[in-house]
């Protein structure tokens, strides 16, 4: 899987309505994944727009300068366009981003396995997961309640980099083998209340891919001397080989 696309970050405002722009270029079977955060009013009810699923452990929050972080995914069944309106309960400063995951999983739930931390430091606090998938997407978020830059841990792509008003930043990278990932590190530029969340997507599944090798592979039997014997035999060969997406 791979961050394909991702929409213009709505950056951090006092709202009621969340209204996130949808990245360019949704197809069927593609994974939208949101990233909002809030960082006045903790813990607040927010409502999805339909189609939307809540990560569970994405909710972690911190109490001191208080921040929240949500993950949201949806399946796409076609193509979206204009805004994904999310909705709270009360009115909160908060900024979100959605981004198209390509090459997920086309059944069940993308997301493999997740962990979520937060905290009043200047540091922010490593993340481990175990995949139990091949070539998983792992996915890092972060926000901060002041201005703060966030960058994800080393190795990963930046995705989304925002620091104006309260901090939010993703990053992504693909794990080719299951396993543990060991620890992922983002950096924070100074004190502040903060969450961070990391998640493993699942690829979709493994597909055979037949290769007729007939025309290109033809194994002829040594002559015994009759006219029959000695005729050509040509062999055709199928390899089956899985492909990742």
């Amino acid at each position: 899987p791979s961050v394909a696309a991702v929409g213009t970050l709505l950056g951090n405002a006092n709202r009621t309505t969340v209204p996130v722009p949808v990245p360019a270029g949704t197809a069927a079977d593609e994974v939208v994944l949101v990233v909002i955060d809030n960082t006045s009013t903790i813990p607040t009810t927010l409502t999805p727009p339909a189609g939307f699923t809540l990560v569970p452990n994405s909710t972690y929050q911190t109490v001191d300068q208080p921040t929240q972080l949500r993950v949201y995914w949806k399946r796409c069944i076609g193509a979206d366009s204009g805004t994904y309106d999310f909705t709270f309960a009360t009115a909160n400063y908060c900024k979100a981003v959605a981004m198209r995951i390509s090459g997920v999983t086309t059944t069940g739930n993308p997301i493999d396995t997740d962990v979520a931390v937060g905290g009043n430091a200047a540091t922010l606090t490593g993340l481990s997961l175990t995949t139990a998938v091949d070539n998983a997407l792992l996915v890092w978020a972060a926000n901060s309640w002041g201005t703060q830059t966030l960058t994800p841990p080393s190795g990963f792509a930046s995705n989304v980099a925002y620091a104006s008003s309260g901090g939010l930043a993703v990053g992504s990278v693909v794990q080719p083998t299951a396993g543990a990932t060991g620890t992922k590190t983002g950096t924070i530029t100074g004190y502040s209340g903060w969450t961070e969340w990391m998640g493993a997507i699942k690829p979709a599944a493994a597909s055979p891919v037949a290769f007729l090798l007939g025309d290109l592979l033809s194994i002829k039997q040594k002559p015994t001397g009759t006219p029959a014997a000695s005729a050509g035999i040509k062999i055709s060969l199928v390899l089956l080989i899985d492909q990742n997406v």
